[in-house]
């Protein structure tokens, strides 16, 4: 009930009676008992709700953070480099994600909008500062994917959303490096199910840190010039080829037919002599 009243209480029109948030306040401990199942899904509907970012900052307000996730609850004293994130703290700019989020075309997707309030959940763990004053979070990505599979799994998500979350997550800084990627890279990246949230996860990130969204339209020209073979390159060779080259099934087949697939992806390979070609000179380098 007490996540019922949050949910409630974010619609257009409605208003938390100042005696019911109290008792919230007081009785916040007590969500503890309650089924993670049940919590989870009253969660999603907060997250996906339009209002999702005062829902958000009610479960701070409430301390509900606190028993529902510890680690998010962190990121609200976590502090940033003022240079890249003038808004404040971890919480505010994922508060201020979450804000942008009501305009976004993915505005109702769960998985979307899990990604959008645990993409720095691993900053707390990896915060430090330089010798110069700079605050940094290397590694966050990493170590925010890693918390996020463990929260989402104790919540009881479904295996489909905790892995999809996972990886937006996981990937959620690559589109800031995508112009020095190489074009098989880029165009990988492109190819993922996912890709299209990601973008739309980079450019709220952008939105709720300094507005530069510079990074999107450069990203949306380089999508237009890829070419759609580059980005699903049609396959060429499969297991069944490296057998009849007198290759076990082993790890290997995966490392070679991604080769292969990068070489398409980058304009080298065209053909399925090609692929086979490019393959026997690798298993040749490995004799070697």
């Amino acid at each position: 009930r007490m996540l019922r009243l949050i949910r409630f209480g974010i619609k257009d029109g409605f208003v938390i009676e100042p005696d019911s948030l109290i008792g919230v306040k007081l009785q916040h401990s007590s969500i503890f008992f309650i089924s993670r199942e049940r919590i989870s899904q009253e969660l999603s509907k907060i997250l996906t709700a339009p209002n999702s970012y005062k829902g958000f900052d009610l479960l701070y307000e409430t301390r509900l953070i606190d028993f529902i996730c510890p680690e998010l609850a962190l990121l609200e004293n976590c502090t940033q480099d003022p240079t890249f994130h003038p808004e404040g703290s971890v919480k505010v700019h994922t508060s201020l994600i979450l804000e942008h989020k009501k305009n976004s075309a993915f505005s109702s997707d769960p998985v979307f909008s899990l990604a959008c309030v645990f993409h720095d959940v691993g900053k707390p763990q990896t915060w430090a500062k330089t010798p110069e004053g700079r605050i940094t979070a290397h590694g966050h990505a990493e170590e925010g994917a890693i918390i996020a599979e463990r929260v989402l799994t104790e919540l009881k998500f479904d295996n489909n959303t905790i892995s999809r979350v996972v990886w937006l997550v996981r990937n959620h800084m690559k589109p800031n490096n995508f112009a020095e990627m190489k074009k098989s890279k880029q165009a990988k990246l492109i190819s993922e199910p996912d890709f299209p949230l990601l973008l739309e996860l980079h450019r709220l990130d952008c939105l709720g840190s300094n507005g530069d969204t510079t990074t999107v339209t450069l990203i949306e020209k380089i999508m237009k010039e890829l070419p759609p073979e580059r980005i699903h390159p049609e396959k060429l060779v499969n297991g069944n080829d490296l057998i009849n080259l007198g290759l076990s099934p082993s790890p290997l087949f995966k490392e070679i037919l991604e080769g292969v697939e990068e070489g398409q992806r980058e304009g080298k390979i065209q053909t399925r002599e090609e692929a086979l070609d490019l393959i026997k000179k690798h298993l040749t380098l490995i004799e070697l």
